[in-house]
């Protein structure tokens, strides 16, 4: 004779187990994960702007460069200052 044995659990229960599991796992929550995913395009964002405003003035730091140069030759100021 096989005899067996159910055990039931309320629902409330089984979430506390699944729960208990993944904080032992340490799975992040799915508002950790959100937060997480939100901090990295915001970090994204900011050096896309940052990239589209260092060459929206390439030209002019770049003549900066050739403006300095020019000031230093004629000043007689070596570039190893």
């Amino acid at each position: 004779m096989n005899k067996r044995t159910y055990i039931t659990y309320d629902v409330d229960d089984v979430k506390k187990m699944v729960k208990d599991v993944l904080v032992e796992a340490k799975i992040p929550s799915t508002d950790t994960l959100a937060q997480f995913k939100d901090d990295i395009i915001k970090e994204i964002k900011d050096l896309r702007d940052e990239v589209t405003l260092v060459t929206g003035y390439k030209d002019q730091i770049e003549d900066h460069e050739e403006r300095i140069e020019k000031v230093e030759r004629h000043l007689h100021i070596s570039h190893t200052q």
